[in-house]
């Protein structure tokens, strides 16, 4: 998340772009340099979400199949 993840995301903010970063997607060797990572993203104003979060806004409404189908996955 330090480096990689980082250096790419602020490169895609600069270029324009609304990059979102999913928080449990992304890690570091070190806890603290993941949470640095993602202050210092958030701070540069990128949004931060969580993999669930990103599944149900993709699904956009319960009640379909697909949503079905993945709320067993997610539980």
């Amino acid at each position: 998340a330090h480096v990689c993840v980082l250096q790419t995301t602020l490169g895609l903010l600069a270029a324009g772009m609304a990059p979102i970063v999913v928080s449990d997607g992304v890690g570091s060797r070190e806890p603290s340099d993941r949470e640095v990572s993602l202050t210092r993203l958030r701070d540069a104003g990128v949004q931060i979400a969580s993999a669930e979060m990103v599944v149900f806004e993709w699904l956009e409404q319960a009640g379909t199949p697909e949503f079905k189908d993945l709320i067993t996955l997610i539980k």
